[in-house]
């Protein structure tokens, strides 16, 4: 209440130009405008049924004050109505309530207090709130302009998605709001690891802010802003993964599939397994910075260098892939909040995220032994020498291949700070039999939404397996698609299983990190059956 009061005080100065003690004026009034939404939209999910916040008439008259606060936010005009609403209902519940003078003890920091005078004051000051408490200028209205066009279309995609199905339309807006309102500090960092070389544009980038920001309001989970953003980050870093592997290392090292694993491996094994002194977690210390020299390549990988230098005429590009590769593999290891993780979690980390690179190579691998059947253009290509059964290929290789289960070890570590988010085997079992579930779900999605991409680059699909073309004839395509969602939605059923299981065997804050996590990437999967939003190479 009183920091919502302060933060609005504080871009009415800025508004009017009588601020100007920061030197980056745009990233800090962008923070402050997610802090002030994120309140924002606490505020109204809080909100009870009667009206009332907690069941109290001392916290109701918080939030009334708080709403009050920020009713002139530039980037909340969309849904004024809602919370015009959300303040009346409060107010009609403090008047049906103010005959009842009994002490309510209100959680206040570490100790809870009820002074009579002090809670009616706060009581009158609610129902006495105005309706306006800020007029802000061009300046401000400026730099909180948003696509409201874009929003519009994205609110009316986003809607018919059965994740979406009992969502209040509102809540879809807002997680849209503030996706928008991250998307410049994700543009800043968009090419700090991966080149994006002869790639199309990147589709995928404006969806994967909301996809966190929803997601984290489905299950008000209420993750603080440096989480989200990382996740952000890693999201789309997950994605120019892809990218690169298909685009450049599979290209470099085609035909030369040991040496790309060879060198996979090196780039790992350089890095040396997690010691307990080098974490600021175990001895109190700033984790190292990684070294550099030869092009951003860390003092650990010049023998790899060197060997790859002397390998023939492609070694500049191999060159620039061992670079590219360290510095997405630093990227992730070596983030601040990782390095004050578990020695466990560091270490499954480090193991899902090779396990994720050396899978693109098994894909590329499988993907030109399907190129090089040679059949023809109309024929539905039938993969003639898969390494196992489908069944084994979409629960290692495929699944791996999604970047679900390294992304969950890397938030993971981003939350379970002394371990005590999975406290016991049972948690950890269940946590990844959860991911399991949901990598092989998503890729099933994928896969059902990309298969004229896929087609049209020769790129192994769940389809191409012989599974699907076995029985009577040749079946078209829309009823093989049929199947594989099918198969989609028993591993749905896994899923859901597994979560169910979770609420009587974990702890709720645990549950509610699963089901937030499984919330994204589910969303993810269910916009590849409406759109293929990967991007394609020129």
């Amino acid at each position: 209440m009183l920091l919502s009061r302060a933060l609005m005080e504080f871009l009415s100065l800025w508004d009017r130009e009588q601020f100007s003690g920061a030197e980056d004026h745009d990233v800090l009034i962008g923070d402050v405008l997610i802090m002030l939404f994120q309140a924002l939209i606490r505020v109204l999910q809080g909100q009870s049924s009667d009206g009332s916040w907690d069941g109290k008439t001392e916290s109701s008259a918080y939030a009334i004050l708080t709403l009050a606060n920020l009713q002139d936010l530039p980037i909340a005009t969309s849904i004024r109505p809602v919370i015009d609403s959300a303040i009346k209902s409060g107010k009609d519940y403090l008047l049906r309530s103010t005959a009842d003078l009994a002490a309510e003890y209100t959680w206040i920091e570490k100790v809870t207090y009820f002074l009579p005078t002090l809670h009616q004051a706060y009581i009158l000051a609610a129902l006495n709130a105005p309706t306006t408490t800020h007029h802000f200028g061009v300046t401000l209205m400026d730099a909180a302009s948003l696509p409201i066009e874009k929003i519009g279309a994205f609110k009316k995609f986003y809607r018919q998605l059965p994740i979406f199905k009992t969502a209040p339309e509102w809540s879809i807006e807002a997680a849209l709001i503030e996706g928008y309102l991250w998307l410049p500090q994700l543009q800043q960092v968009r090419l700090q690891v991966f080149p994006r070389t002869d790639m199309k544009e990147d589709k995928y980038f404006e969806y994967i802010p909301f996809t966190w920001t929803a997601a984290n309001m489905l299950e008000g989970a209420h993750y603080r802003p440096n989480f989200l953003r990382d996740m952000m980050i890693i999201s789309f870093l997950n994605y120019q993964a892809d990218e690169y592997m298909e685009s450049v290392v599979s290209t470099t090292f085609r035909g030369r599939s040991n040496e790309a694993r060879e060198l996979i491996n090196n780039l790992f094994d350089s890095r040396g397994p997690i010691s307990p002194g080098e974490l600021s977690g175990s001895s109190g210390a700033t984790a190292p910075a990684s070294d550099t020299s030869i092009d951003g390549i860390r003092d650990g990988d010049h023998s790899q260098l060197m060997s790859v230098t002397d390998h023939d005429e492609s070694s500049i590009q191999e060159k620039e892939v061992l670079k590219v590769l360290g510095n997405f593999i630093d990227h992730v290891i070596h983030h601040p909040a990782v390095r004050e993780a578990s020695d466990y979690d560091q270490s499954h980390l480090q193991h899902e995220l090779r396990n994720f690179l050396l899978a693109h190579i098994d894909q590329a691998e499988d993907s030109d032994k399907l190129r090089s059947q040679q059949l023809p253009c109309d024929h539905f290509d039938v993969f003639q020498s898969p390494k196992s059964t489908f069944f084994r290929w979409i629960k290692d290789i495929s699944s791996l291949h999604t970047s679900c289960p390294y992304a969950f070890a890397f938030a993971t570590c981003l939350v379970n700070r002394k371990g005590h988010l999975f406290r016991t085997s049972v948690d950890r079992y269940l946590g990844q039999a959860a991911c399991g579930h949901l990598a092989t779900l998503c890729r099933m999605y994928n896969d059902y939404g990309s298969l004229a991409r896929d087609r049209a680059e020769m790129n192994l699909n769940c389809l191409n397996f012989p599974e699907f073309h076995t029985g009577d004839g040749p079946r078209g395509e829309e009823a093989l698609k049929r199947e594989l969602f099918r198969l989609a939605e028993y591993e749905r059923d896994c899923l859901v299983l597994t979560v169910k299981r979770m609420t009587t065997e974990c702890h709720e804050e645990l549950v509610r990190f699963v089901q937030t996590f499984v919330n994204v990437t589910d969303m993810y999967g269910q916009i590849y059956v409406e759109r293929d939003v990967a991007s394609r190479l020129k």
